[in-house]
């Protein structure tokens, strides 16, 4: 059986690529975070040996349970709960310990390099409003038992349900087609189109969040700051209801204070 790492912090602020097997989460008590995702062995080694989990996009992660996070939104969340309830399947609530409500929804254990991807589609099949910078190969969360720096509030299980597994199969995310790129530069309406047709739809209350996560993966990709805001001015004009422009910027610098 292949051991899974997690990498764990205390707080955010000591987030040093520090990476744990899964049975270390079993008898932990006192929070911290978690990543979203597990690593191989091989995988956590190159993690240490680097400090950092960007540009994993092309390793294999893992992953049991599709974490949704609500952040002062509880009319989604009840909303997304009653969702659950119908489909009959087996899921916990937790107060987050701040204005968040995060449902925490197993499903059979999976490796793929699409699972992030995976996990945003069928969110977003089961709610219009969440928060989708959680389905990324790097993200973390908080665990329960966890102490809200702001409140002072800690995480806790309100509410479970009994059910059946959450079902899915695996969604991949499609690539860049090597044939377009000449002498490394990627076609700018090439890469707008691959962008739009990866995205899911974004409801209004989601814009910022969408704008922010898309501005990450333009950053790990390499292309110029320019680039980045040029592609997300594009992807915002194509919402149902555009940001300001000014909305747009700040989205991306965010972006940037977050990766760099």
């Amino acid at each position: 059986m292949t051991t899974v790492y997690f990498e764990y912090c205390r707080t955010i602020a000591d987030r040093i690529a520090n990476m744990k097997p899964a049975e270390f989460f079993d008898t932990l008590k006192d929070g911290g975070f978690r990543s979203v995702y597990g690593f191989s062995e091989e995988t956590a080694h190159h993690i240490v040996m680097t400090s950092e989990s960007r540009g994993f996009k092309r390793f294999e992660v893992y992953a049991d349970t599709l974490f949704m996070d609500f952040d002062n939104q509880k009319e989604a969340a009840e909303k997304t709960i009653k969702t659950l309830r119908k489909l009959g399947v087996k899921f916990d609530v937790y107060t987050s310990g701040g204005r968040s409500v995060h449902l925490h929804i197993p499903h059979k254990p999976m490796w793929s390099k699409h699972l992030p991807h995976t996990h945003n589609v069928v969110a977003s099949k089961i709610s219009d409003k969440f928060d989708p910078t959680l389905y990324r190969h790097n993200s973390i969360f908080r665990l329960d038992c966890s102490v809200h720096s702001k409140s002072g509030n800690v995480k806790k299980l309100i509410r479970s349900f009994d059910g059946r597994l959450l079902t899915f199969s695996i969604v991949e995310k499609e690539e860049f087609d090597s044939s377009v790129i000449s002498d490394g530069n990627i076609p700018f309406d090439y890469l707008l189109n691959r962008m739009l047709t990866n995205m899911t739809i974004v409801s209004e209350g989601n814009r910022h969040n969408t704008l922010f996560s898309l501005g990450l993966d333009l950053i790990d990709y390499g292309f110029s700051d320019e680039t980045c805001l040029e592609l997300l001015q594009a992807i915002n004009s194509n919402f149902q209801d555009p940001k300001p422009e000014s909305e747009v910027v700040r989205a991306f610098k965010g972006s940037c204070d977050y990766r760099r």
